[in-house]
């Protein structure tokens, strides 16, 4: 009876399994990555340009960033896949002494599509190196990919002197813009920038002569939007941007134009009108 009991049951084990389809694994990887190269620098051009969206993030692809500190942000076309659990992030320069290739940063795939690199795990000076930058998607089931790569050249930052941070004034007439060149770095360029608080480029300055280690410019007036500068107690940002030629390399058999320069700190003046 036992034996007849045990029969049946394997039966219908067999019977109920019968109609089931072995689990898919999935082995698709994800959809490869678009890394954003450098798009251009705004108030660079004569038209203009802002790269600034309106949350003030300036999406130019990958580039200096405004501040004390010597970063570099990084963006990527938005990755489409559904299923991606999380995104490396690499880097790597072309020293011959550091050149490994070296995970930074792991991110999840919901978020901005872009990442500042302070560089962390790097005990070297920045300034003066070719970095190179790519991200591997790894979705749910381990598979990735690698997108392609990009790179840029950091520059020393231009030193701003005068208006003071916070400064107040009655007019933009009674301002001179004053800054120190970037002398270790070789700069063919420097571009003053005025924004008002949403990051609207009000007006830009570029000196076609910047001899000597020193710069003043004052306000001549003119500028995309003039009627902003006038606003009863607004405030408004103020930063130089610095230009150096661009490098050109090649790796494992690709060629890169790197382009390269630096954003000073932003400073902030008051209209007190």
């Amino acid at each position: 009876m036992l034996k007849k009991i045990i029969i049946l049951s394997v039966l219908a084990i067999l019977i109920g399994c019968a109609g089931k389809e072995p689990t898919e694994v999935d082995t698709i990887p994800p959809l490869k990555p678009h890394m954003i190269h450098h798009l251009g620098d705004t108030g660079y051009n004569e038209a203009d340009t802002t790269y600034y969206d309106e949350n003030g993030i300036e999406n130019n692809g990958i580039d200096a960033i405004a501040g004390n500190q010597n970063c570099i942000q990084i963006q990527w076309e938005h990755l489409l896949d559904t299923d991606l659990d999380y995104i490396c992030i690499y880097r790597f320069n072309s020293e011959p002494q550091d050149n490994d290739t070296i995970k930074i940063a792991t991110m999840p795939p919901i978020g901005p599509d872009r990442y500042k690199d302070k560089f962390p795990y790097y005990e070297g000076a920045a300034v003066g190196k070719n970095w190179y930058y790519f991200i591997k998607p790894v979705d749910t089931s381990g598979n990735f990919t690698f997108s392609d790569t990009v790179c840029y050249r950091l520059i020393d930052k231009p030193i701003l002197n005068s208006p003071g941070d916070n400064s107040t004034v009655q007019s933009l007439n009674d301002v001179t813009f004053n800054w120190n060149l970037s002398t270790s770095s070789p700069t063919i360029e420097y571009c003053l920038l005025l924004f008002n608080e949403e990051y609207k480029l009000l007006w830009r300055y570029r000196p076609l002569d910047t001899p000597g280690t020193n710069v003043s410019v004052e306000y001549n007036g003119n500028g995309p939007n003039p009627d902003s500068l006038y606003i009863p107690n607004s405030k408004l940002i103020w930063r130089v941007d610095a230009f150096g030629s661009p490098r050109y390399e090649e790796i494992n058999g690709v060629s890169y134009t790197i382009p390269s320069g630096s954003e000073s700190v932003e400073k902030t003046i008051n209209i007190n009108r």
